[in-house]
């Protein structure tokens, strides 16, 4: 038998290799984009709400759109979602049965985004929908209404398309040249004070109130009204989906982008935020080491050693990741109740945090926790698991100040001894 020329298998080798290359090169960029459904309240919204479904870039995501009631469209197929994010321009079409609100609400709980915006007429199964997300929805029948920002041209008598240049400052979510005002006709939204996932992204002006078109309000129901309405509610879910709630689907329409260059920017902004092309953090698993003899990720710790510890946080952007510029990450060292917390500085361009920290002097099982959570950002929770231990016996100081007086009481002792037993030794007794 002729033995296998080795020249020539790695010959091989490297066209296999320049194969598999050319095969990932080769490969459609569609296949590798997310899918995003865009549920209509009619087919007629592709036309009259055509800029706003152009932001859905076709380039970065693989888009289908139909209405929210086609029984073909299903979210999920057996145990596999077939789509990544949802959009919903809805009103009073009801939603289908593969789209109904425990599917939607399960598909955001699997950690994907959803864009839901509802009008005056939207059915109460997208009310319930907005409340399972984390935005509440005002009574049917309430509409926004603001007796001093209008806009006339679009306005009837009943001052209900209003105007609002309420942005939240939010650098995470809107671009620096984004800014009102926006024109709104809807519903109002509010937020539980007790939240930690939901936040207004845009709200009505000081004099905006919630209630019933045409009809006065007395007390002593007081609504909702001024920053406290939402206009536009965001959600930064704990598992970093993302939802973006609006009160109207009038403010997408192609009608009110002509009447305020806000309504285009804003709806932007908002959408790529939902779609997390911005505002992304991305961090690497924490690193310690003990400065003293430099040992790297230690499984123990010794009471009172001095650690580093150390964390990359990269911002996101467009699939683009960039070191991030904070000044407020903080971590903490934790058994029970945190007995270390500080602030991690940024030390270098690569986006690396990190601080100095002397152990305490009690021993147990301690955590390194990192839980970053910022309006706007996703969150950032990194977790190390270190346990403590005393002293060893071998380990303590052979003499320590604290001990002082105990030696000199026992110094004092054995002197005192050796003294009287030399006046004993060497002392006669008197004669008599």
């Amino acid at each position: 038998m002729g033995r296998l020329n080795p020249y020539h298998a790695q010959g091989k080798s490297v066209l296999v290799l320049a194969v598999c290359w050319l095969a990932l090169y080769i490969v459609p960029a569609s296949a590798a984009n997310e899918k995003v459904l865009v549920l209509l309240d009619s087919l007629e919204m592709q036309e009259t709400h055509s800029k706003f479904l152009q932001n859905i870039n076709p380039k970065a995501f693989d888009v289908t759109i139909g209405t929210m009631d086609t029984k073909s469209i299903n979210l999920k197929e057996w145990d596999s979602w077939l789509f990544d994010k949802l959009v919903i321009l809805g009103g009073a079409t009801k939603l289908g049965p593969g789209v109904k609100k425990s599917i939607i609400t399960d598909f955001f709980n699997a950690g994907h985004d959803v864009v839901l915006a509802i009008s005056e007429t939207c059915t109460s199964e997208l009310r319930d929908l907005s409340i399972s997300l984390g935005v509440d929805v005002a009574p049917l029948g309430n509409v926004v209404i603001d007796h001093f920002n209008f806009n006339s041209r679009l306005d009837g008598s009943d001052h209900t398309v209003v105007t609002s240049e309420s942005l939240a400052e939010l650098p995470a979510v809107f671009s620096r040249g984004t800014k009102g005002p926006v024109v709104f006709k809807g519903v109002p939204l509010s937020v539980s004070r007790e939240s930690e996932v939901a936040f207004h992204a845009v709200t009505g002006s000081e004099t905006a109130y919630s209630g019933i078109a045409g009809k006065a309000l007395f007390p002593p129901k007081t609504p909702l009204a001024g920053k406290s309405l939402g206009l536009i509610t965001l959600v930064q879910g704990r598992n970093n989906a993302r939802v973006a709630v609006s009160g109207s689907t009038d403010m997408l329409s192609n009608k009110y982008y002509s009447a305020a260059a806000g309504n285009a920017e804003i709806a932007a902004d908002v959408l790529r935020w939902t779609f997390r092309q911005k505002s992304v953090l991305r961090a690497s698993p924490l690193r310690h080491r003990i400065v003293e003899t430099n040992e790297i990720s230690p499984a123990l710790y010794r009471i009172n050693d001095v650690v580093e510890v150390a964390v990359d946080i990269q911002e996101c952007t467009d699939s683009v990741c960039k070191p991030f510029q904070g000044n407020d990450v903080q971590i903490e060292f934790v058994m029970l109740d945190p007995h270390v917390r500080t602030t991690l500085v940024s030390g270098n361009e690569n986006g690396t945090f990190s601080a100095i920290v002397k152990v305490p002097d009690s021993y147990g099982v301690f955590k390194w926790v990192l839980d970053y959570r910022r309006l706007g950002y996703s969150w950032v929770s990194e977790a190390v698991t270190v346990p403590v231990r005393p002293f060893r016996h071998y380990e303590y100081e052979r003499f320590i100040v604290q001990a002082y007086p105990y030696y000199a009481s026992v110094a004092s002792m054995m002197a005192g001894f050796f003294a009287l037993g030399f006046f004993f030794m060497y002392s006669k007794e008197s004669s008599k």
